[in-house]
């Protein structure tokens, strides 16, 4: 006779069952730093370098500095890489204090959507669910 092993009878009762399931959070978080790596980041280059002058030199180096490491923060939360998550979490911060900037003092409404994009991401990269998918 040949016995079935489904999910529920792989582990005896009151053992600790590993999930390696993402959480929805880590999902998010993962997904809206993704998109800040491919979209706004090489549209603040190209709009820094066609601005021209100090522009060109401060913001495009930073802007062009930010695509690999928003991708390494997306990649690193997705997988569950502590140092991934670590700068995932400073490029929110950064991105985060960018917002702010644009929204107090350039009075940049498109900036407030952004904004809430990005506060949101950094809630769900600060969750519990995301920080413990990193600790497993």
């Amino acid at each position: 006779m040949t016995t079935v092993m489904t999910h529920d009878t792989m582990f005896p009762a009151g053992t600790a069952q590993r999930s390696d399931r993402r959480p929805r959070a880590t999902v998010f978080a993962s997904a809206v730093q993704l998109l800040f790596a491919l979209l706004p980041a090489p549209a603040g280059v190209v709009f820094s370098l066609a601005e021209g002058g100090a522009w060109a030199v401060v913001g495009g180096t930073l802007f062009a500095l930010a695509v690999p490491l928003w991708l390494t923060g997306a990649v690193g939360t997705w997988r569950g890489s502590a140092r991934g998550y670590r700068i995932g979490v400073g490029m929110l911060l950064a991105m985060t204090a960018f917002g702010v900037y644009k929204i107090a003092w350039v009075h940049e409404q498109v900036s407030w959507g952004f904004e809430v994009v990005t506060l949101l991401a950094l809630w769900a990269q600060l969750s519990r669910s995301t920080r413990a998918w990193v600790r497993r």
